[in-house]
Parts: C-alpha cells; sequence; structure tokens
C-alpha cells in the first residue's frame, strides 16, 4: 500500500510506505490520514496492449476521503509504430524459423551453414552431393517471404488474424 505525505492540500512526498513514515502495520487509517499521510487508491486502466498504451499519470488529494487519487493518461498508440512492430514481428519468425531448419539441415547431414544465405553457394553446384536440399531450402525460404509479404496487407488490414498469418506460411520441406 503506497501513501502520499499532504500539507495543506500540496503532496509533499510520493510513493511511501507505513514503514517509511514510522506509523505501525496495525494503525488504522485514521491515525495515518490525521499524520497527514493518505492512502494512495491506484486507478490502473484497462487497456488494449496493442493499440494503446500509458501515457503518465496524475494525483488529485480528495480531502473528504483523506486519499490521494493517481489517475494515468492513455493514448492511442501511433498506426505506423503498431504497422512497424508487427512487420518485425513477421520478419523475425519467419528469421527465426528459417534459422532452425539450417540448424536442423547442418545437424543432420554434418555441415556448417551460417545461414541459408551460405547455401545459395552451393545450390547449383552439381559436384555438391547437398546441392539439391541446398536448392530446396532456398525455394522453401523464398516461398515463406512471398507468401509473408503477399499476406502481410490482409494481416495489417485486419482481414487475416496473426494464426492465419502464421498457417499460410509454407511448410518446411523434408531434405
Amino acid at each position: 500500500m503506497n501513501y502520499c505525505k499532504v500539507n495543506n492540500g500540496v503532496i509533499e512526498k510520493y510513493n511511501l510506505t507505513r514503514k517509511s513514515f514510522g506509523v505501525g502495520a496495525n494503525s488504522d487509517e485514521a491515525t495515518c490520514s490525521d499524520k497527514g499521510y493518505y492512502k494512495v487508491i491506484d486507478n490502473v486502466p484497462t487497456i488494449d496492449t496493442a493499440i494503446q498504451r500509458v501515457s503518465g499519470s496524475a494525483y488529485a488529494i480528495d480531502e473528504l476521503t483523506k486519499t490521494v487519487v493517481k489517475t494515468y493518461s492513455v493514448i492511442d498508440i501511433p498506426l505506423e509504430e503498431i504497422i512497424a512492430k508487427k512487420i518485425a514481428e513477421g520478419e523475425k519468425y519467419i528469421k527465426t524459423t528459417v534459422k532452425s531448419v539450417v540448424d536442423a539441415f547442418n545437424s543432420k547431414y554434418g555441415v556448417a551453414f551460417d545461414s541459408i544465405y551460405n547455401m545459395a553457394i552451393y545450390k547449383d553446384d552439381v559436384d555438391y552431393p547437398l546441392s539439391t536440399q541446398c536448392n530446396t531450402l532456398i525455394k522453401w525460404q523464398n516461398s515463406m517471404w512471398v507468401t509473408a509479404r503477399t499476406n502481410q496487407e490482409s494481416v495489417l488490414a485486419g482481414t487475416m488474424t496473426d494464426a492465419e498469418f502464421l498457417d499460410a506460411l509454407p511448410v518446411a520441406p523434408v531434405v
């Protein structure tokens, strides 16, 4: 429980505990308020974190109830920021998925490709024994990006859910 020190209608100190101002845990609220320590009523808003954020807070003294009411300002997140975040999340998902497939490929065949882009060097090399598999994975990764970019506008417009977006991505081939 937080308290504020109030003196002549002005808050002098914020975020105090009973211990910090020397009133025991068993003291009643009247004892606290008589000494100028008002209980803080924290009116935390319920927000949709996907489109809103808390911007700031303000305190108002209620002399009738001997409390301090803390209220918050809520603002809408700019659409450009929401879009940028969604795009970044989608890109991160694809990169992480591709990386995990490359890592599994490396483990299976005892190779050490840093990324799928290193496979491009070998995909057309007929003398490299894994060229077909490299080519298959590169084509899969390309189709992931094409599908993602094609469906991106639908997600941003709200006509496709995030789950539908993920379900539409091509499944990694078994190589």
